[in-house]
């Protein structure tokens, strides 16, 4: 969190929110030789079944694609 001074002395906040669960996806995506080639071949234009969110998550459709852990599938659900 930062904080600070404006000009006329109002004190201003600012707040990085971060999701942990999808911080763990996006985790479990990077330590996926499966999804890594996915996203390669997305970046390629040669996949079009998946794409790429701006948050770097893979995704099918609407849905964020989940690598295969367990832990991870059971904590989502």
């Amino acid at each position: 969190m930062q904080l600070s001074l404006g000009p006329e002395g109002s004190l201003i906040a600012q707040i990085k929110v971060s999701f942990a669960l999808q911080d763990k996806v996006l985790k479990a995506h990077w330590l996926d030789v499966d999804v890594g080639k996915i996203i390669k071949k997305v970046n390629q234009g040669v996949e079009t079944y998946f794409h790429v969110l701006n948050d770097g998550l893979m995704a099918i459709s609407r849905q964020i694609y989940l690598p295969d852990d367990k832990a991870l599938k059971e904590e989502v659900l």
